[in-house]
């Protein structure tokens, strides 16, 4: 699967980080990450799909997934100044104020898939979570994750991912390493599905 191809879009701002100054790098790595995340993200899913932008910041994966035909976008993110800031892009259909390390009780349609990127390493969301955002997705939906460098060597990913997938129900089906930027360690691409969760809920139950 190719997903080095480069969308050409940029924006001055990549979830409320700006691209002056000490931020330039970082700048660069998060735009490399959401262009190759959103760019595998197209060739998994129809225009027609939503997609919930899990931790979608002021907009700058919504600019990405926009030029690439994504039409039904819904913004999720913990602050609403950043949400403030997408809705004036009008790059959403909707956007929602939630906590995504709690299940979210605003009333949404499941997504037909889902990405959260540059938001692991850079929060409170992490792997303990991935079950939160899974939870409002469509059963088989895609989940594309990007972990940052630092994060992955920090909390030992490759073997917290190995036990989770166990007792939290879902797959990772596919971990790509994006080339490297600011930090010049590469950034991990993780597509995830929860499918399955309906064989180990029927398994337990019988």
């Amino acid at each position: 699967m190719n997903n080095e191809q480069n969308s050409g879009v940029q924006s001055n701002e990549i979830n409320g980080r700006s691209a002056a100054g000490e931020d330039a790098g970082l700048f660069e790595e998060f735009s490399v990450t959401n262009d190759a995340a959103c760019t595998l993200l197209s060739k998994l899913v129809d225009n027609s799909s939503t997609i919930l932008d899990f931790g979608c910041g002021s907009g700058g994966t919504g600019a990405v997934l926009q030029s690439l035909g994504m039409q039904h976008l819904i913004g999720l993110d913990s602050s609403s100044e950043k949400l403030h800031a997408a809705e004036k892009c009008q790059y959403y259909k909707q956007t929602i104020q939630c906590d995504l390390t709690k299940e979210c009780s605003a009333a949404i349609t499941q997504g037909d898939a889902g990405i959260c990127v540059n938001v692991i390493g850079f929060c409170e969301v992490g792997l303990e979570h991935f079950g939160v955002l899974l939870s409002m997705l469509k059963k088989d939906a895609p989940l594309l994750v990007s972990i940052s460098a630092e994060e992955w060597d920090t909390r030992q990913w490759p073997e917290a991912l190995d036990a989770a997938q166990t007792e939290r129900s879902f797959i990772v089906e596919y971990i790509n390493s994006l080339p490297a930027c600011a930090s010049n360690q590469p950034v991990r691409l993780l597509l995830i599905r929860n499918s399955a969760l309906e064989s180990v809920s029927d398994e337990s139950s019988g």
